[in-house]
């Protein structure tokens, strides 16, 4: 339903043209990729992000494990050699156009928790022009953001979320 080209068309692509990119993988390619090398939220947020197949990006994961850190999103767009501008420290609801980094809100940001717990409770998912990418909704479909905000109040437990990171990609042919 929502990965028609009319629902495409009602989305944002990287690049800014006003409609969603079409996704260059598939369901099964995301469940293949998720049991042959984990491919996550991360690896499917890049790929969506850049208009490319899950397999590209894999070639550009360097020591990946299952799960991706901030520093790890940035060095693999630059190994794509996709250019992007970075905003770290966010605090805010808003999904920003492009990728964005998620912290779930609990308990493990108490002080005196070990910064790294609070990296189990992140999740990475694109967004443009009010269009979603999550894999925990959909590993494989474009979803309106209103749609991908009320699956996450509906997720027992309901746990509050902020934007930690932001990437927005950059358009060569305008920046060139």
């Amino acid at each position: 339903m929502i990965n028609t080209p009319q629902a495409q068309q009602q989305g944002g692509s990287p690049l800014g043209s006003g409609t969603c990119s079409p996704l260059r993988f598939t369901a099964a390619d995301s469940e293949a990729a998720n049991k042959a090398w984990k491919a996550t939220c991360g690896p499917h947020s890049i790929a969506a992000a850049c208009a490319l197949t899950l397999d590209q990006v894999r070639v550009a994961l360097d020591g990946y494990k299952g799960w991706m850190s901030p520093t790890q999103i940035t060095a693999t767009l630059r190994k794509l050699e996709r250019p992007f501008n970075l905003v770290a420290n966010l605090k805010t609801t808003d999904l920003c156009e492009g990728i964005s980094r998620i912290q779930w809100e609990g308990p493990w940001l108490n002080p005196g928790v070990p910064a790294r717990v609070a990296y189990f409770h992140t999740h990475y998912v694109a967004h443009f022009h009010g269009m979603v990418l999550c894999t925990a909704c959909l590993s494989a479909q474009w979803i309106p953001v209103d749609e991908w905000r009320r699956h996450h109040l509906t997720v027992e437990p309901v746990s509050p979320f902020h934007v930690t990171h932001h990437w927005s990609l950059v358009n060569k042919e305008i920046t060139d």
